[in-house]
């Protein structure tokens, strides 16, 4: 592999972030987000690339960041809050996502939303690039490539550990007032999934928190294990209404597969 292909991860980096900043000019902000989140994956993918690793095909950030700091020991210093971009992955493509709101992700994804995703990628493209620059890698003490890491699965009882410490951490959360937890996704049908995959989990709480806000806090409390959580978080009113009024197909698909794995006692 080229030495130099890394450039080429982050010079797309950058020309992510260029589209998001033009796509806040002209007022496209579910855009600006979106193009935001690309920019950090490829800036990772730099990294990975840069200390000799294949790059991954991955697009969840957190995942990246686990292999980044796989390929190279020394990267595990730069930090940089990208959870708070992740939040846009979905809501800023797709509909119906975000409770009570009857309308595309462009009318309600606001300028504030877009300002903030594209600070946060300024600064991870900022320290990557700079810490590329110093061009010093350290690697584990054991060789492995992407490719290894791919095909390495969690086994059963880490899975089932996971679930029982997700559980409390989000039982921890002072903002939350969770009612039902639930897991869903690829994790509820299979025993065992790829260490690049992450848990899908559905929250049923009554908080005073937006919508975007409540992901960020799950993402913040559950951070630093693996399985990588990705939380949808509703009230119970909103969750009647996605569920029952608006007949939500994603929800209901959900909810076809999904374990129960608390239930607040009345």
């Amino acid at each position: 592999m080229s030495k130099k292909r890394f450039s080429v991860w982050l010079a797309q980096a950058k020309y992510d972030l260029q589209a998001a900043k033009n796509s806040f000019e002209n007022g496209y902000h579910e855009w600006a987000c979106y193009q935001s989140t690309q920019c950090i994956e490829k800036a990772i993918k730099a990294v990975v690339v840069h200390a000799g690793w294949r790059p991954p095909k991955v697009h969840k950030l957190g995942i990246l960041m686990g292999i980044a700091n796989k390929a190279n020991r020394l990267f595990e210093s730069v930090t940089f809050d990208f959870r708070k971009v992740e939040a846009y992955t979905y809501i800023s493509r797709y509909p119906f996502l975000n409770p009570g709101q009857m309308l595309p992700p462009h009318e309600f994804i606001s300028k504030h939303d877009s300002e903030t995703c594209i600070k946060i990628a300024e600064d991870v493209i900022n320290k990557v690039d700079e810490f590329i620059k110093i061009g010093k890698i350290e690697r584990g003490g054991v060789e492995s490539s992407v490719r290894e890491i791919e095909s390495y699965y969690f086994t059963k009882q880490e899975i089932e550990q996971r679930l029982e410490q997700v559980v409390q951490q989000i039982l921890s959360c002072p903002k939350l007032d969770p009612q039902k937890i639930y897991l869903y996704g690829s994790f509820a049908r299979e025993h065992t999934r790829p260490r690049t995959s992450t848990m899908d989990i559905l929250v049923i709480a009554n908080t005073q928190l937006g919508f975007i806000e409540r992901l960020q806090c799950v993402r913040e409390v559950t951070k630093g294990r693996e399985p990588i959580i990705e939380p949808l978080v509703y009230t119970p009113e909103e969750f009647d209404v996605l569920l029952k009024e608006e007949g939500e197909g994603y929800l209901e698909s959900a909810l076809e597969e999904a374990k129960l794995l608390w239930k607040k006692e009345n």
